[in-house]
């Protein structure tokens, strides 16, 4: 038997295919895995819950006196509509999730082949399934997953030369979807009409224009007006005046108004930057190793580029805005890049497979600036970690006195930044905490631009050293992907045991517990995920949202039309109640008074929701006839 060699096997052309295919296997272990590890999260509750009432027929999108409507009607009513066909549950919602992340993951190997080749597409593969993070994050029943495959579809449709028409215009259409499934995403429908009247023609992009449009205006005239409460979020009032009639009811201010500090949104940014590593350093690299407009593989490789960019760009800043520049979920960025973060991917791969071995002078100079400042924002950002492994070395940092050119006396740094620099105490030991992870990073930087130096000038390449070295850190970064340095940092919803069948244990009990038609004050933890097996009851809908849709102040009729809900209402609805559901958590304040004031009798708990919490029990009162 004659043994191939293995330059000979690598040359075979379904070797990459094979590869890809193993990282597609080991991708579903993953998202299998993490499906049923994590704790059910607010937004997922919400996504599966109101979107089975909607599909059920209890409820509209958008309807006064109903659930609080904050996306788009298609975030709702697709898992809605999965539940109701296939079955309503947590378990129903994170299958589904399963099934979209392998075909987001399916695209992103169709175009990654068309735009760089099958290595490069085998690559950009194994960049997404090496990351712990984005498994995480596309195993969760959330808009995130749902919206990254509607993305990579609508690049596989409409990138590439002489693509059918069919796919042009069906492509168009889908990005009319992805904006009426996430009204975050708005910039997406215009990059992509315009991209196909530059690579397609004024034909396609007409057609494909069209249907946009209809499905634009279709899914606006099934919803319209209220439709246009969540325009009146995005659309200033001195450009578009009419929207003041859809804004928020007067005098309703919030009761959660989080003040993030400069130092917990350098964080958010950080945690991004960490967990979408690849991506973000590909894309950088992409612009640092653009070719010549005469050095590209083909005009459509270069107008795909551009495309790709403007993708990146587009949902980066607004999401940037949204969430580093705003106080409602600073934490979020790293999430929200999950659902542009395949563009990122793609454009590298559609770049490289046009490189060239050299850069200009400058180029070469923010190269290795950037590899550098990465690499030190990443120890500065990884300072927690780093003092989980090294705890006292963050306790001597901790413990710093101020130098006299600061303040005078034996004064400790943390004090001096306060009194001197008005920085508040929790941040200033949080700065000092980071300093020996931000050192590790320094020294490991240097580092790195001296090793690849080094072996640069040794083998001398025909490539340049900034090429070298962007090259280098990139695969660096993919070896440390899955490890706590990168990837595998995004942990908030890790959790013990099966999740899944935890919910249903309690989604059981609660099922046999509460009577039908029952009507029920919620209380019974941050995400609704238990409501979803008690199919005959009633809600305050109002309450879905827990805090976040609680009002201090405002007129009642006018919170309760628009989605809100007030203390007084609470009150009285705990007095009205057939039923009162309280997260052991929450079982506690004026709720537990009103709850024993108002004559209810306690049933059985439920069994945990979760193996995490051991205040996740939900308490069940029922009022005495």
């Amino acid at each position: 038997m004659i043994r191939q060699r293995p330059g000979n096997l690598v040359s075979q052309p379904w070797v990459p295919g094979v590869l890809a295919l193993l990282g597609g296997g080991f991708f579903f272990l993953q998202l299998w895995t993490y499906a049923h590890t994590q704790t059910s999260v607010l937004d997922e509750g919400l996504y599966l819950y109101k979107g089975l009432l909607f599909a059920s027929g209890k409820y509209q999108p958008f309807q006064d006196y109903g659930p609080l409507t904050n996306h788009m009607a298609l975030a709702f009513l697709i898992p809605g509509y999965i539940q109701h066909w296939f079955g309503a549950g947590l378990r129903t919602g994170r299958y589904f999730a399963i099934l979209i992340s392998m075909l987001m993951l399916l695209g992103l190997w169709i175009s990654a082949q068309r735009l760089g080749g099958k290595w490069l597409a085998t690559a950009a593969v194994w960049a997404l399934v090496l990351n712990p993070g984005v498994a995480k994050i596309s195993s969760l029943a959330i808009s995130e997953s749902l919206i990254a495959c509607m993305m990579i579809w609508v690049v596989v449709l409409t990138v590439g030369e002489k693509r059918p028409l069919w796919q042009v215009v069906l492509g168009g259409g889908l990005a009319a979807i992805l904006v009426m499934t996430r009204i975050n995403l708005l910039l997406t429908l215009p990059v992509v009409l315009l991209y196909i009247f530059w690579q397609h023609g004024k034909r396609a992009g007409i057609a494909a224009t069209a249907l946009a449009a209809g499905v634009f205006i279709l899914l606006h005239a099934l919803y319209w007006p209220n439709v246009l409460r969540l325009w009146a979020y995005w659309l200033p009032t001195k450009i578009f005046p009419f929207m003041a009639a859809f804004q928020t009811p007067e005098g309703a201010l919030p009761s959660w108004e989080p003040i993030p500090s400069p130092f917990a949104r350098m964080m958010s940014l950080l945690q991004s930057l960490r967990v979408h590593f690849l991506v973000w350093l590909g894309v950088l690299a992409s612009w640092l190793l653009w070719p010549r407009k005469d050095a590209w593989k083909s005009a459509a490789h270069r107008r795909a580029a551009f495309l790709l960019s403007a993708l990146f760009i587009s949902n980066a800043a607004i999401h940037a805005w949204a969430s580093l520049g705003k106080d409602y979920c600073v934490s979020c960025f790293t999430i929200y890049t999950a659902f542009f973060a395949a563009t990122g991917l793609l454009l590298f791969v559609t770049v490289m497979a046009s490189w060239q071995p050299s850069l200009p002078g400058y180029r070469q100079v923010i190269a290795v600036a950037l590899v550098l400042l990465i690499v030190i924002s990443i120890g500065f950002g990884a300072f927690h970690d780093f003092n989980l492994l090294f705890p006292r070395l963050a306790q001597k940092a901790n413990d710093l006195k101020a130098p006299s050119f600061i303040m005078a006396g034996d004064v400790y740094l943390w004090s001096a930044l306060e009194t001197k620099y008005h920085i508040s105490e929790q941040t200033g030991h949080q700065l000092l905490r980071a300093i020996p992870s931000t050192i590790a990073g320094i020294v490991l930087g240097i580092l790195l631009l001296a090793l690849v130096w080094i072996t640069w000038r040794l083998l001398k390449p025909k490539t340049t050293y900034a090429w070298s070295l962007l090259v280098v850190s990139l695969c660096l970064g993919l070896l440390l992907t899955p490890t706590i340095v990168l990837g595998s940092s995004y942990n908030l919803y890790d959790c013990t045991g099966d999740s899944l069948t935890a919910y249903e244990q309690a989604g059981a009990h609660l099922s046999r517990t509460v009577p039908q038609g029952s009507l029920v004050y919620w209380k019974g933890g941050l995400s609704p995920a238990p409501l979803l097996y008690l199919p005959d009851i009633q809600i305050y809908p109002s309450q879905l949202n827990g805090d976040y849709s609680l009002r201090l102040g405002g007129e009642e009729d006018a919170l309760l039309r628009y989605g809100w809900w007030s203390m007084p209402l609470a009150e009285k609805w705990v007095g009205e109640a057939d039923i009162v559901l309280v997260e052991e958590q929450y079982y506690y304040g004026w709720l537990k008074k009103a709850v024993r004031l108002a004559g209810y009798t306690e049933l059985p708990l439920s069994p945990p929701t979760s193996d995490c919490r051991t205040d996740s029990q939900i308490h069940i009162f029922q009022r005495n006839p």
